[in-house]
């Protein structure tokens, strides 16, 4: 059983996500002070697909990529006492990934657009459903 004796503290995340107008500066944060923090690693669990979340991650990958895509692979961990989701993403074998709080719905989208180059992207979005229209 997991311990919450070493809780991660995710509001400077937070904060940096809401404010920092370089999207690599928040990116570069969270890989130092998360990526491989094992107090940080020790809490996630896998998290079912977000359908709300996982459109999002497409149709950024797509305006990026400007083209569609038949295979995005999308694997995510969550961090439940923190409502944050993160992971790793894959358009048609180009890696990316994702950050997401989940209670702001706010998250950041880094693509890597070039094998070659290694040239990456960063998408900032806020999540929100739209009513259906009525009819």
């Amino acid at each position: 059983m997991k311990s919450n004796k070493n809780s991660i503290d995710l509001n400077s995340l937070r904060k940096k996500l809401l404010e920092e107008k370089d999207l690599s500066k928040v990116w570069t944060y969270f890989m130092d002070n998360y990526g491989e923090n094992p107090d940080f690693h020790e809490q996630n669990i896998p998290s079912e697909p977000n359908e709300l979340l996982n459109q999002f991650i497409v149709q950024i990958g797509e305006q990026i990529f400007q083209r569609s895509f038949k295979a995005v692979k999308i694997t995510l961990f969550k961090v439940p006492n923190q409502h944050f989701i993160h992971g790793a993403v894959f358009f048609n074998g180009l890696p990316g990934n994702v950050i997401y709080f989940e209670d702001i719905h706010v998250g950041l989208l880094s693509v890597t657009k070039s094998l070659l180059t290694m040239e990456t992207m960063f998408s900032r979005f806020t999540a929100a459903q739209v009513p259906p229209k009525k009819k």
